[in-house]
């Protein structure tokens, strides 16, 4: 089930066209980070979980190519580009908020992720 409207329209050859992140501001009045990984667009909310602030709050230094990494500019925190989960940092094992990404003829796409979604995402106690 989708919410009844997105978040934000993305041109997909913008995405494909990007080296690095594309920051995308969402209609809710905050951002998103919208990239290529492993040939599959996804997106993160551009807020950190332990700060509840803008990982580029301090800085743009939030991408680390080679290591495939968004880092939060405010303590250093480190997030894998797959999947959000923190790697590194206070926030250790936590995700970033992922966004949902659809085809349609407007564009991509990026809507609030469907509750069942967030729920698989959030760690357990003792796993990954």
């Amino acid at each position: 089930m989708q919410s009844s409207r997105p978040l934000a329209i993305v041109s997909p050859e913008t995405v494909g066209a990007a080296e690095s992140p594309l920051r995308v501001e969402l209609s809710d009045g905050g951002s998103a980070w919208l990239l290529l990984e492993e040939g599959v667009t996804v997106a993160f909310r551009n807020l950190c979980p332990h700060l509840d602030a803008p990982l580029d709050g301090c800085d743009d230094e939030t991408w680390q190519p080679d290591a495939r990494l968004l880092v939060c500019s405010f303590h250093g925190a480190t997030f894998a580009a797959r999947d959000g989960r923190c790697i590194d940092g206070p926030c250790r094992g936590s995700r970033l908020e992922q966004l949902e990404v659809s085809v349609t003829d407007a564009g991509l796409e990026l809507r609030t992720a469907p509750l069942l979604q967030l729920h698989l995402l959030t760690p357990r106690p003792g796993r990954p």
